[in-house]
């Protein structure tokens, strides 16, 4: 797959650029460098990799083994950490038409019925997020009904999640946005990881956390 490509190709681009700054300067880095660094990945790919990653099982000793305590080992335990869900942050400032709703709609569903999270929430904005949010269970289509427009803070819809993710367990956000807001780089990072879903006409915006990705609608 893409994301299995882009994966290995950046084990190799890390590579290279070891071995160039440890001296070789010989034409193969050179294509290496030239030819791998140019990779990319689609944003199904990633949201799939970004969703997927927060579903990890692995030992930890946050909750040492309550059996052995008592005998006064400290022994890890298995940790297991649910999918959660997926938020999702839809600017409302840009032309987003009901059929261009309806194709992010589509594809947004292939990637929850494959990767299933416990459910997702679309957060509709502009300068403030419009009340109610979209909340589908896993099994749920996805129908967006967008609403709202005028400017784009971004600040707001953070601060929804974040609190949401105080509650349940969030495996990662993709904001549909046209990257054009005045607060852009003074957000602060949430404790998930955030794809910038650019449906806007610039593909040179700078972001202050998380992978920005371009989708033509």
């Amino acid at each position: 797959s893409e994301a299995k490509r882009a994966d290995i190709e950046a084990v190799i681009l890390t590579a290279a650029k070891m071995a160039r700054a440890c001296g070789d300067k010989s034409a193969l880095i050179d294509r290496v460098i030239g030819k791998v660094g140019k990779a990319t990945v689609h944003w199904l790919d990633e949201t799939r990799a970004m969703m997927l990653s927060t579903n990890n099982s692995d030992y930890s000793l946050r909750r040492p083994s309550r059996r052995l305590l008592g005998q006064g080992l400290y022994v890890c335990t298995l940790r297991t950490e649910a999918l959660g869900g997926l938020a999702i942050g839809f600017d409302m400032s840009g032309s987003v038409s009901d059929d261009d709703a309806a194709r992010i709609a589509a594809e947004l569903q292939g990637v929850v019925d494959e990767c299933t999270p416990e459910w997702v929430e679309v957060a509709y904005f502009d300068t403030k997020v419009a009340r109610p949010t979209q909340r589908f269970e896993r099994g749920e289509k996805l129908v967006l009904k967008p609403r709202g427009g005028g400017g784009t803070r971004f600040a707001p819809v953070f601060e929804h999640f974040c609190k949401v993710a105080e509650a349940e367990q969030v495996c990662g956000m993709i904001m549909f946005t046209d990257m054009e807001s005045s607060d852009l780089m003074s957000l602060e990072e949430p404790p998930f990881p955030v794809i910038w879903g650019n449906i806007g006409r610039s593909d040179k915006c700078r972001i202050p956390f998380g992978t920005m990705v371009r989708i033509a609608l």
